[in-house]
């Protein structure tokens, strides 16, 4: 029994040192190494798109009953279990409370299933969704601000006093609130991507599934939004708000695609030049992006050649040019759009992950980098001699027409 004892605290304090370690691995990344503006400037893009979401579900998400995936949609669900088994969500504050309940499960199951990178990028949002659902609920509850509630645009006193959704004069209520919602939740979603953050909720979950699994992020949070609000639309029992759902779920996923993903379009350059090793050290050096360099021969002059491949994003593009027209202005570049870049320094940035090249290995590149070089001289002095030769040809054809003509001149 002590010997199981032993081995079992051994593995706790194992699981814990691996944990901190990555924390302090997860702060250097986020915050540690990045300029103390950038810090401020995610921050404040993660807390107003947090606050979005908590404006969002307080006066629109579930005053309409309106189930489009996340806490509050999750919350939704439970709600109307809870009362179709003669219950009250009363007894714990409220469906406020349960969001509240909702997001800390999910902030902690995410620490144990995904690990600090998770947290880190939820810690904000997991702290401030609560309390402004709990901010917003009581503004619009105060004097003289019933224009917030929207309850108080129904026919009736709530949604289940009209018969649902499908009551006259409350399906199109329904249907502006989901527009709008729809609007709002792809807005906020999308400026806590912006900021480097996350939501938090089934993010977890997404995470998760989409590493152990060959599913893409984008298609496991399909998945499980479609799920919730299946299941919303099969217990609330209101085929209204169940489309309504759907459609405020589409606008929301193409406003977070128009706005983050659209604004977040990768690039792929390659670039042929003599002065390849010049680029390709600026580029490492200078913009802190990792270069590709292959192989290549020129089709018209047969000489060897290599190209320099970099991707970059949208904002580095004004930053490349001016580097390779200041090392090489007669470079030949072609720059394409990519629709996913994934790695180092794009998808995660692990400093583990890179291993290091042995210093003979490195003496062999270096090697083969001057190997190229000379070819490369001797490829462009060779077409400088050819050229040369052609242009000294016409050249004397030129003289010799000429005095072929002064000859004929001469004879009349």
């Amino acid at each position: 029994m002590a010997e199981f004892t032993s081995k079992v605290n051994s593995a706790i304090r194992s699981w814990f040192n691996r944990k901190i370690l990555e924390f302090k691995k997860e702060w250097r990344t986020q915050y540690k190494d990045v300029k103390p503006s950038r810090i401020a400037l995610n921050m404040a893009l993660v807390i107003i798109g947090t606050i979005l979401l908590s404006f969002n579900t307080s006066i629109f998400m579930v005053p309409a009953n309106i189930i489009s995936g996340g806490n509050s949609g999750i919350a939704l669900v439970i709600e109307a279990v809870v009362k179709l088994c003669g219950g009250s969500l009363d007894a714990i504050g409220g469906i406020n409370t349960l969001i509240t309940i909702l997001t800390v499960f999910f902030f902690i199951l995410g620490l144990f299933i995904v690990g600090f990178d998770f947290t880190l990028k939820t810690g904000i949002s997991t702290v401030v969704y609560p309390i402004f659902v709990w901010v917003f609920d009581a503004i619009r509850d105060a004097p003289g601000m019933g224009w917030m509630r929207l309850e108080n645009y129904f026919v009736g006193e709530s949604l289940e006093a009209t018969g649902g959704a499908a009551a006259e004069g409350n399906a199109g209520v329904v249907l502006v609130a989901g527009l709008i919602g729809g609007v709002v939740l792809g807005l906020g979603v999308a400026l806590a991507f912006k900021g480097g953050g996350s939501t938090g909720g089934t993010d977890c979950l997404i995470i998760a599934i989409s590493n152990h699994t060959r599913l893409k992020a984008n298609t496991v949070s399909i998945i499980i939004d479609a799920s919730i609000v299946i299941i919303g639309i099969c217990v609330v029992q209101d085929l209204v708000s169940g489309a309504v759902s759907i459609l405020s779920a589409i606008i929301c996923s193409v406003m977070i695609k128009t706005l983050f993903v659209g604004s977040q379009s990768m690039y792929k350059a390659e670039i042929i030049s003599s002065r390849w090793k010049e680029i390709s050290d600026a580029i490492n050096r200078d913009m802190g992006r990792g270069t590709t360099i292959y192989p290549a021969q020129g089709g018209y002059t047969g000489a060897d050649r290599y190209v320099v491949s970099v991707s970059f994003t949208r904002e580095e593009y004004n930053d490349l040019v001016k580097l390779i027209q200041g090392t090489d202005a007669s470079a030949f570049v072609t720059v394409s759009s990519v629709s996913e870049v994934r790695g180092y320094g794009f998808s995660y940035d692990d400093d583990e992950s890179i291993k290091q090249i042995p210093e003979k290995g490195k003496r062999k590149i270096a090697d083969s980098f001057k190997r190229a070089e000379k070819e490369a001289r001797k490829a462009d002095q060779a077409k400088a001699k050819d050229i040369k030769k052609d242009v000294d040809r016409v050249i004397k054809q030129e003289k010799r027409e000429r005095r072929e003509e002064r000859k004929g001149e001469n004879k009349q």
